[in-house]
């Protein structure tokens, strides 16, 4: 990063006037600048085509060796992340040598831990899921640059190229809402021969270890938005390996402790949370049983309360009184021969 970072960031940038600039980045190369403006957001910046009429094509989880086809490193692809999630981990690759500008603003963005507890807000089965916007709508999300450099940097431009495909489950790419938009959401793709997003979404990592993450999320229950309605968060995340210098500004904006729970700017609608387990998973299958008819019971006392058989739900007879049933005028028997 340059000495002064609005040396190479005119605040009058406008998206459709941005150009190359011959300031170096600490990159190695020159960076295109850097986007101003706030172009609105759409709810879900990426759509899927028709579902296509195929069976489940992730798979169960590989044997360690050799490693899955989508795990082979290419040119630049580093082990660069472990993302913890609620329903497993996922090793990431990213590729720093291709996508510089891109991978070094998930980098810093994972060391501010700004990635910790966002949803999966958007999971299309055999599709795609969607993270990374702290809002949980789909709809916000910051460059690392804008912390950085200020609100005219919280876009940054594309690094779409051509050797980078959404041809393997488990491609990362920028969940951008439109032409050089790109901020802090990203996608993991649930299957092969996603070409449907071939040059439109920069491609910066695949997932080498998960699999089995990958397909937790992908069976997930979803509203008709893609919601889960059981959340699946980012816990943490964990850099393995980070091959850009931290520029001097980043120091203070890291925390000195992990966040924990939900993000502070999260407004999207409450759902289960991800530490909500089933009963049926917590307690054996005779307590579950007792647990089911005591509640069956309970709910026949309201029932005979509400038409006026007992006085209350809660009432117990005494001890040394026989019960005897009578029918209600207003209950109805029917008897079968």
């Amino acid at each position: 990063f340059p000495e002064n970072p609005l040396d190479f960031l005119p605040l009058h940038t406008k998206p459709s006037s941005a150009g190359i600039v011959s300031k170096k980045l600490g990159l190695g190369l020159s960076r295109r600048a850097l986007l101003g403006g706030a172009p609105p957001a759409p709810e879900s910046p990426l759509q899927s085509p028709a579902p296509p009429n195929s069976r489940r094509l992730l798979a169960p989880p590989p044997a360690p060796h050799p490693p899955p086809p989508f795990a082979c490193r290419r040119r630049g692809a580093k082990m660069s992340v472990l993302m913890v999630t609620s329903v497993g981990d996922i090793e990431l690759d990213l590729h720093t040598d291709l996508c510089p500008l891109t991978t070094k603003n998930f980098l810093k963005l994972c060391k501010m831990k700004y990635y910790n507890g966002c949803l999966f807000h958007k999971v299309e089965k055999d599709f795609l899921a969607q993270s990374g916007d702290p809002t949980g709508t789909g709809s916000g999300g910051d460059s690392v640059y804008k912390y950085l450099y200020g609100d005219q940097a919280r876009f940054f431009n594309d690094e779409i190229r051509p050797e980078l495909r959404h041809s393997k489950t488990g491609t990362i790419a920028m969940a951008s809402a439109g032409e050089n938009c790109n901020a802090s959401q990203f996608y993991i793709t649930l299957r092969d021969d996603v070409d449907y997003l071939d040059d439109k979404h920069t491609v910066f990592g695949t997932v080498a270890e998960g699999l089995d993450t990958l397909t937790k999320i992908n069976e997930a229950y979803v509203d008709d938005k893609g919601r889960p309605f059981k959340d699946i968060r980012i816990k943490h995340t964990y850099i393995l390996d980070d091959p850009f210098d931290d520029p001097p500004q980043l120091a203070e904006l890291i925390p000195e402790n992990s966040p924990l729970g939900k993000p502070r700017d999260e407004v999207a609608e409450e759902r289960l949370e991800d530490s909500w387990v089933p009963l049926d998973e917590t307690v054996d299958p005779g307590q579950l049983e007792e647990l089911i008819r005591s509640k069956e019971a309970h709910a026949n006392a309201v029932i005979l309360e509400s038409v006026g058989d007992i006085p209350d739900a809660e009432v117990k007879p005494p001890d040394n009184v026989l019960f005897v049933c009578k029918l209600n005028p207003v209950t109805q028997v029917i008897i079968s021969l």
